[in-house]
């Protein structure tokens, strides 16, 4: 039997600033059991004291930095992940042109461009196919990161669903602290990834991003912190949380949603069927006002306001022969949970 377990992706730190003036990981760590979560993907430094504003992490510094996420004991304990954010570059290369992507990694970092400066991003490519397709060959899971903020901010990233290359990404971030406004449009995008034969299957989760608080915890942000839920099946260690997060065995959560019990658990995998496909959801806190939408291959199948105030149980009464992979979004108030999709392959019974 497997638990979900909270955590935090996309988390800057200031484990290699000087001493005293950043957040050990030590201290990360104290503060993750604290809050009751099992793990965190830190995405690199965010900038040091010492004047050099760079993001993430320079790839002649990542042993280090490695070193540094994997020096507390993963036993008892919250776990961390390297995850340096990188940045993909996409023509004209003479202006910024980008999207993010944090590679959470264990044993092997795909190939990166050295930094031309501190200035610029710390670790970056040009080569987008190729970093996609090398982190695959070694089981890296990638993440697209705030997709609705690159394009609409100094990054100037082309829209996400005009590059094929991105459609082979692994995750997508729909939230990030103080992105609440933008998670409709990240969602717009998760579903129109979804809707592509061309599509990966996507999986989600929610960011922190927090970069300009890298030296402030967790627990005093005065915004809601987003987080993303893993469901391990074994104890939980390095090991089996990167095979969860590999699985896509996963969802997002603003606010204090979480689900209790789900059935079947969203993964990558297609599960063969030839009886109606089906969905049970349970969640730990249900609300009055609780609004839950389904959507298959991408498009909104099922709408319900207000009356499953802690759960659902449904199946689908029409689904198509075939690939159907569904998502839960469940809502109340201002608070969100989107899962990873739920993967069906309907054979109809002759």
């Amino acid at each position: 039997m497997g638990i979900w377990h909270k955590g935090y992706t996309h988390l800057h730190t200031s484990f290699r600033y000087p001493a005293g003036q950043g957040i050990t990981p030590e201290m990360l760590v104290e503060e993750l059991n604290g809050l009751g979560a099992g793990f965190a993907f830190c995405a690199g430094d965010h900038g040091d004291k010492d004047g050099n504003d760079y993001w993430g992490v320079d790839v002649r510094e990542y042993e280090d930095y490695k070193e540094a996420c994997l020096s507390v004991s993963e036993y008892g304990s919250a776990i961390l992940i390297p995850a340096p954010e990188t940045h993909l570059m996409f023509p004209p290369f003479n202006r910024r042109h980008e999207h993010h992507s944090c590679v959470p990694i264990m044993d092997y970092l795909p190939q990166l461009d050295l930094p031309e400066s501190r200035a610029l991003a710390a670790s970056y490519t040009k080569e987008v196919d190729r970093f996609i397709t090398e982190a695959h060959e070694h089981n890296v899971s990638l993440t697209l990161n705030h997709p609705h903020l690159s394009v609409n901010s100094l990054f100037a990233g082309p829209p996400p669903l005009s590059l094929d290359s991105l459609f082979q990404i692994d995750y997508l971030e729909l939230c990030t602290i103080g992105s609440l406004p933008s998670l409709e449009n990240d969602l717009e995008i998760y579903l129109g990834y979804l809707s592509s034969p061309a599509s990966a299957l996507m999986g989600c989760c929610a960011g922190v991003d927090n970069a300009e608080s890298c030296l402030r915890l967790l627990s005093s942000e005065t915004k809601v912190v987003p987080s993303t839920y893993l469901y391990v099946q074994e104890e939980l260690n390095r090991e089996t949380l990167m095979d969860a997060w590999n699985k896509r065995q996963s969802y997002m959560a603003y606010g204090d949603l979480c689900i209790e019990s789900m059935k079947p658990i969203p993964s990558r995998k297609y599960i063969e069927t030839m009886e109606l496909p089906a969905i049970k959801l349970a969640l730990v806190y249900g609300e009055e006002d609780m609004i839950i939408t389904i959507y298959r291959n991408g498009v909104k199948i099922y709408h319900d306001e207000g009356n499953l105030r802690y759960g659902l149980n449904w199946r689908d009464e029409a689904p198509l022969q075939g690939r159907n992979h569904y998502v839960v979004h469940v809502e109340a108030k201002s608070k969100h949970l989107v899962t990873s999709p739920v993967n069906y392959h309907y054979a109809i019974c002759n």
